[in-house]
């Protein structure tokens, strides 16, 4: 298989799905086959080819970013169209993993761990304190969650959401990348 195509740089958040996908490591996690690998390879071009055309205009910021993002969505939805539903699942946790802390205030995780609005505030508080500590936006757990994810802050997580919400989370995420 070729190397795998990467996004326009600074077109994309480190952990943005489309980044994940251009990495051999997860597309070896996904087991993609040579024919979807191209596919998605070709998408990719095609997505770095809208954004190269969006940055060469003299569109003002605001109709950049907008235009950007309809294009990520595309090609969101055409690389999703080209993998299978276990592939597109496995995606997600991956996605979700390499967020770290943050990803809890994603809404579909919002939504299936039924996370109240104060458990929200407890992390994002947490979130911010610790990323400003550190002077990044990732969390790095402490050695007590060594194996699990380690840019999840899990003793935190795990004091404020409840156990039933705590092991579903744990179930969404799947196992770690380097377990697959």
């Amino acid at each position: 298989m070729s190397e795998p195509k990467r996004p326009v740089k600074g077109s994309v958040e480190p952990f943005d799905k489309i980044a994940l996908i251009a990495s051999p490591a997860i597309r070896a996690d996904l087991q993609l086959d040579d024919s979807t690998a191209i596919k998605i390879d070709n998408e990719i071009d095609r997505f770095n080819a809208a954004v190269r055309r969006v940055l060469a205009s003299r569109m003002p910021r605001e109709e950049v970013d907008r235009s950007i993002a309809a294009s990520r969505v595309e090609a969101l939805q055409n690389i999703g169209n080209d993998l299978s539903g276990s592939q597109a699942t496995r995606l997600q946790q991956l996605h979700w993993q390499k967020r770290g802390t943050e990803a809890i205030c994603d809404e579909d995780l919002v939504k299936e761990l039924n996370i109240g609005e104060d458990q929200l505030t407890q992390i994002r508080n947490r979130s911010d304190a610790t990323a400003a500590s550190k002077g990044s936006g990732a969390l790095v757990s402490g050695p007590e969650s060594k194996g699990e994810f380690p840019d999840w802050d899990v003793p935190h997580i795990r004091k404020t959401l409840s156990t039933e919400q705590f092991d579903k989370l744990l179930r969404l995420l799947g196992k770690p990348l380097s377990e697959s």
